[in-house]
């Protein structure tokens, strides 16, 4: 899935704005994603999840409800640029064997944390251009 200059917004209560799942690979280049948490309940919602296995390469404007990006199930995340924000816990998270890379180009904020690494299999590396 490719999106480009896209502005989405979730609505109180949903959870992510873009999901991709099940080895899926996914292009955000542009645009902004606002992701609202669920107020009845204490799930967590992120702007852009990249799950299962899946791929992606994004460069774009980020504000989560909970989070801006999660990373999880053995995923590979790609930032090339961009801000993302998690408005109560983290900018970017990382879980379950999975691996992210971004540049110099990327600001990553957050409550908690700016970037999250929660386990030993994962890992977060700068790209020196």
């Amino acid at each position: 899935m490719k999106l480009t200059d896209c502005e989405a917004v979730s609505a109180n209560g949903a959870y992510n704005v873009v999901a991709v799942s099940e080895s899926g690979n996914l292009t955000v280049s542009g645009g902004s994603y606002t992701s609202h948490e669920n107020a009845a309940s204490h799930d967590l919602s992120y702007a852009i999840a990249v799950l299962g296995g899946s791929e992606a390469t994004i460069n774009t404007t980020v504000s989560g409800g909970n989070g801006g990006v999660t990373v999880l199930g053995g995923s590979k995340a790609d930032f090339t640029g961009g801000s993302y924000t998690g408005v109560k816990a983290c900018g970017l998270y990382v879980n379950q064997a999975s691996t992210v890379t971004y540049t110099s180009n990327c600001t990553f904020s957050g409550k908690e944390a700016a970037t999250k690494v929660a386990d030993n299999e994962s890992s977060l590396t700068l790209k020196i251009e």
